[in-house]
């Protein structure tokens, strides 16, 4: 909210705007900022004058940095990711800077169902020292296995294993639909992918292994015209793949190709 002459003198408008203005003094970690407005009438007119007045304090220091959710040592694993230390002044990016940190190694260490599941902050009486608290909600740990790719090699294939697909409670299956259709996209119109899901129970892991069975490349070795006599079937089949999408253009099969295929001969 901006104030600005002219504007309309409204206590609504003045409070959100002093909301507005601790809110920002409050992500920088000045959580004991004092803000007044002060209005004056203008003489014998409608008008006044508005005065802002801002007093920020000391900024609240982090008094203790706690991890919830884990054992006491995987505590101290996270705590050593983050960006908020002991001592340290207290600042939104701060806060959102540690939870990005906690979430990309749950990405980066194959936790996909693990998260930041609650944050929260315990201000002293006199709000200059606080308290930050994480709260971890662990999953399980995954480990993802590929058996029997030879078109594409493993990192193609983890591509696909984004936190999107890996949150989601069918995500094996989701992961191989996905497979299969990066395999038909280069004309492996046959591939078919199973999930195996395996337990490590000492290890704590689970093993999702992708068997796949790629199948042999669907080529196009003729196309059956009928009608377009004008033109000619050969006319009529050039048109059809000189500006085919993907893999067409080169006589592979390709099924969700094809009416993209016709449709573009059509615009011809």
């Amino acid at each position: 909210i901006v104030l600005q002459e002219g504007d309309i003198a409204d206590e609504k408008v003045f409070n959100s705007y002093r909301d507005g203005l601790r809110a920002g003094y409050q992500s920088k970690g000045y959580y004991f900022a004092d803000i007044g407005i002060v209005s004056r009438s203008v003489g014998q007119s409608d008008l006044v004058d508005v005065e802002i007045i801002a007093t920020q304090h000391e900024p609240t220091v982090i008094s203790k940095v706690t991890i919830q959710g884990v054992t006491p040592a995987e505590a101290e694993n996270f705590r050593a990711l983050i960006a908020l230390k002991k001592g340290d002044r207290l600042t939104n990016d701060a806060m959102h800077a540690s939870v990005e940190a906690i979430q990309k190694y749950f990405r980066y260490n194959q936790y996909p169902t693990s998260k930041v599941d609650e944050t929260s902050i315990n201000l002293s009486e006199d709000k200059l020292h606080a308290e930050v608290i994480f709260l971890l909600k662990m999953g399980d740990r995954f480990q993802f296995e590929f058996e029997g790719n030879a078109v594409f090699d493993e990192v193609d294939l983890r591509e696909l294993l984004t936190e999107e697909i890996l949150s989601q409670p069918d995500s094996g299956r989701r992961i191989g639909d996905l497979i299969e259709k990066k395999y038909k996209a280069s004309g492996f119109h046959f591939c078919k992918v199973m999930p195996e899901n395996l337990r490590l129970t000492r290890e704590k892991v689970y093993v999702v292994r992708f068997k796949i069975e790629e199948g042999e490349k669907v080529r196009i070795d003729a196309i059956g015209i009928t009608g377009g006599d004008p033109l000619g079937h050969s006319k009529i089949e050039k048109l059809l793949f000189e500006d085919a999408p993907g893999i067409l253009r080169r006589r592979i099969y390709w099924d969700e190709g094809i009416a993209e295929m016709v449709s573009r001969f059509h615009r011809k």
